[in-house]
């Protein structure tokens, strides 16, 4: 079925002025697509699937993410690759991402592991404006005209160089796990304007984290709590995520709370639920709800699933 787009509306999201990178809720599962100094970092080599759907309702906007990294154990180097697609606007901007990435992991003492990394790769965005009706095309007796007055576009798909870079902090103790990590996504800023004898630079993407495994004492040997802060920044706009899981054997239960500030004057509020589980210490299941707050409360909320697998076991592990 056609969509109705008022035109300015679409001038406005082809030229991409609120465009913002989408950001995965279930940020410990997905560090290695933000991130590209945690590839390695745990010692493991694993692929991460994630997939998010927002707002279906009225069926907007879906991601999809892949990442497959690892690491050389000499002379202490990760390596991953990242496959990325973003829908806006039921499928009329379609973004690809595809992207390679290194970092040196360094060995500050026996509880301290640093690791710096920078990420290269292919950027691409076209158009599909086959199902799009804009208002001008729009008449109270005739209906729909065929005809409609619509900026001049780029019909072939754009593609450019995306350069990212971060680090990472890991603290292991024997007990208890502590990850600190902070990107920069965008640094070379590419031109994605799709409007002719136009320019829109696509803006730096910050992100700040920190997860955490922690051993409950003896008592409750069997559960472990995963607290998570996700923060982003990007053209004025933030988000903050605060979370904490629980994992008793093989379940996962979580819950947590995303605060958005939208051009710095509008903010929303999301309501987030993680449920889980793992298989051999090697896979492990995620489902994530966010419900936003009143004032986008027939949107259908946000859905996200990811699956990690793990090729190398490991019992204690920052993701498990």
């Amino acid at each position: 079925m056609k969509k109705i787009y008022l035109s300015f509306i679409f001038t406005i999201s082809i030229l991409s002025l609120v465009a913002q990178d989408p950001i995965f809720t279930n940020s410990n599962s997905n560090d290695n697509i933000y991130n590209p100094a945690s590839s390695g970092l745990y010692n493991d080599i694993g692929a991460t699937l994630a997939y998010r759907q927002i707002y279906p309702s009225i069926n907007q906007y879906s991601n999809y993410g892949v990442n497959i990294n690892g690491l050389f154990r000499k002379p202490k180097i990760g390596i991953g690759l990242s496959a990325l697609r973003y829908y806006e606007g039921n499928g009329s901007i379609v973004t690809n991402l595809i992207s390679l990435n290194f970092n040196k992991i360094l060995k500050i003492n026996r509880k301290l592991k640093f690791s710096i990394g920078m990420n290269a790769g292919f950027l691409s965005s076209g158009l599909n404006l086959e199902d799009d009706i804009f208002s001008n095309q729009l008449d109270p007796v005739l209906g729909v005209l065929p005809t409609a007055t619509i900026p001049s576009v780029k019909n072939e798909i754009l593609k450019k160089l995306n350069i990212a870079t971060g680090m990472s902090f890991l603290y292991d103790d024997g007990k208890n796990i502590h990850t600190i990590g902070l990107s920069i996504n965008h640094l070379n800023m590419p031109n994605i304007a799709h409007v002719d004898n136009n320019s829109y630079y696509l803006p730096m993407f910050y992100s700040i984290s920190y997860k955490s495994i922690i051993d409950i004492e003896k008592r409750y040997k069997k559960i472990k709590l995963r607290p998570r802060i996700l923060f982003t920044y990007q053209k004025k706009s933030t988000n903050i995520i605060l979370g904490t899981d629980i994992i008793y054997n093989n379940f996962l239960v979580g819950t947590g709370i995303r605060f958005k500030n939208y051009q710095l004057s509008k903010n929303l509020s999301y309501l987030e639920f993680n449920i889980g589980f793992s298989i051999n210490s090697s896979v492990l299941f995620v489902y994530s709800f966010e419900t936003p707050d009143l004032t986008l409360v027939h949107t259908g909320g946000l859905h996200e699933i990811s699956l990690n697998y793990f090729f190398s076991k490991k019992k204690k592990r920052i993701c498990y």
